[in-house]
């Protein structure tokens, strides 16, 4: 991971005390970033804070970010770009292609896997 740097224009603002206090009133959910899937965005040991989605995908628009169930694999999480939205299935995407599984492999998600749309970032280096 040396050598990599985070965007100059992050498209998620930072964390800040608001942000924390929704979070403990279950508001926004938390979840650390892992792997390199999202970079130059998101790098490993990130924070993104999200908020749950219900029923309601309309929040769902192209270059969102979220928060997804793996497909296979339920108990894990997956972060990913919304890369296109339809009414059978989205379209989910790393940043990082060449480091990422995503739609490409998986196919199109089905919208109950999708746990939230990503609102806040505590990042672990700048």
């Amino acid at each position: 991971m040396h050598g990599l740097r985070r965007a100059k224009k992050s498209v998620l603002p930072r964390a800040n005390f608001r942000s924390l206090i929704l979070v403990l009133l279950g508001r926004l959910r938390h979840c650390r970033v892992e792997g390199e899937s999202m970079v130059p965005e998101l790098f490993s040991g990130d924070v993104v804070l999200y908020r749950p989605l219900n029923s309601n995908l309309s929040a769902l628009r192209k270059g969102s970010i979220v928060v997804a169930s793996h497909p296979k694999k339920s108990k894990i999480f997956l972060i990913k770009r919304v890369n296109n939205v339809y009414t059978f299935g989205i379209e989910l995407l790393g940043d990082n292609q060449e480091r990422s599984t995503d739609s490409r492999q998986f196919g199109l998600f089905d919208p109950q896997l999708i746990r939230g749309t990503v609102e806040f970032l505590i990042p672990i280096r700048t």
